[in-house]
């Protein structure tokens, strides 16, 4: 077993009901780097709820079949970060309970990490998932909703909804007609639109100068995975607009080609270091038209009220007389698909009232996900 320095605060002689079932462990108030060592057994990091009775026995039976697989994660106290049900069962057992060693700085810190790692790991519901959000917009209330959201593993948008229910107010509109819906959505196109013409520019800029093309795909990779690092673009919109239709202009070998003679010649005068450097780093930088969260807000809204024009589409389906031929007749009148009809009927059948549809927008957000979380499950009417 590991030594008593490693170890969280054990199990003890307690039951499984009471393991199970327990209090949230408090965070210790002792500052990392303290001479007094006694809070390494005393106090442990546990952002998370306790495990049903169920879900701790299931934990002990496969602990007891295969040992602890995942390693116990503490800090340079031994302070439990993330597993401790896991030692828990080791210590009943009285088996192994490897352990893997983070250095933080701050409790803070050590919270920080707890509900990222614990998030990652555990199946929460729902309302579990929003508990933890709001404890955390609790304890790091400036943080934005993209830093949460990061920490939770959830989007920025469900935490901004769980901060304004805090408030007291409505994250969602649900007064968008259809005519606002489209005039949403063609802002958001020429937002896009905008955002590619000036990557377009600066990459023309980066050819014309003698920046290799290898170069300019790097830093827009390097932008590409900052935007997903960050919680940005969530449903790639961004990715699939702006950047993909650059790259492919750029890999094409005529490309290189056709701007070569902007320095292929005598006089051409090279980028000076600084200048190359920051260049390169406007295409990987910042975003595309210098305001990208503004441009994902206009993306997350569309979303909704492309959302909301379907399930309104579908209770008029709904409404209307069963059978083949009135779908058959909206599939011609309309051009859409039989499947792209009936997703939308599932949507307006399983989500009923707006309240229900709220939520749905809120744990899906786009209709992607909708189709391939819920709607694609077998539906009769």
């Amino acid at each position: 077993m590991s030594p008593p320095h490693e170890r969280g605060r054990p199990a003890g002689n307690r039951t499984a009901d009471e393991i199970a079932t327990g209090d949230r462990l408090s965070t210790s108030t002792i500052a990392p780097g303290s001479d007094d060592r006694t809070h390494a057994t005393a106090d442990v990091f546990q952002p998370m709820p306790p495990l049903s009775v169920d879900e701790f026995a299931a934990l002990r039976a496969d602990v007891a079949a295969r040992g602890i697989v995942v390693a116990v994660v503490v800090d340079q106290h031994g302070r439990i970060l993330d597993g401790h049900h896991r030692r828990r069962v080791a210590d009943e057992l009285g088996i192994e309970c490897p352990t893997e060693v983070r250095t933080v700085r701050t409790d803070d810190e050590a919270l920080d990490v707890a509900v990222a790692l614990n998030a990652a790991r555990r199946h929460l519901s729902r309302e579990q998932r929003r508990e933890l959000i709001r404890a955390e917009i609790a304890r790091r209330p400036d943080d934005s909703d993209r830093a949460v959201a990061r920490r939770v593993g959830c989007s920025p948008t469900t935490v901004g909804t769980v901060r304004a229910e805090a408030a007291g107010v409505s994250k969602l509109d649900t007064s968008t007609s259809e005519a606002e819906a489209r005039e949403v959505t063609e802002q958001l196109k020429a937002s896009l639109r905008s955002a590619r013409e000036h990557l377009m520019v600066l990459g023309i800029e980066a050819l014309s100068n003698k920046i290799s093309v290898a170069e300019i795909v790097t830093a827009f990779t390097v932008a590409i995975r900052s935007m997903e690092r960050d919680g940005l673009d969530e449903h790639h919109v961004i990715r699939d607009s702006v950047y993909d239709p650059i790259l492919d202009w750029l890999l094409d070998p005529a490309t290189a080609e056709e701007w070569r003679r902007e320095w292929d010649h005598e006089t051409f005068k090279p980028l000076t270091a600084d200048e190359k450097s920051g260049l390169l780093a406007a295409l990987a930088g910042e975003s595309p038209d210098r305001n990208i969260d503004a441009t994902d807000e206009r993306v997350t809204g569309a979303e909704a009220a492309a959302i909301r024009l379907r399930w309104e589409f579908g209770r008029e389906l709904l409404d209307g007389p069963a059978g083949d031929p009135p779908l058959a007749a909206v599939v011609k009148a309309t051009g859409k698909s039989r499947t792209e009809l009936t997703y939308r009927m599932r949507l307006a059948e399983r989500y009923p009232t707006e309240e229900a549809l709220n939520a749905g927008i809120e744990e899906f957000g786009s209709w992607d996900a909708f189709v391939r979380g819920d709607l694609k499950r077998e539906w009769t009417r």
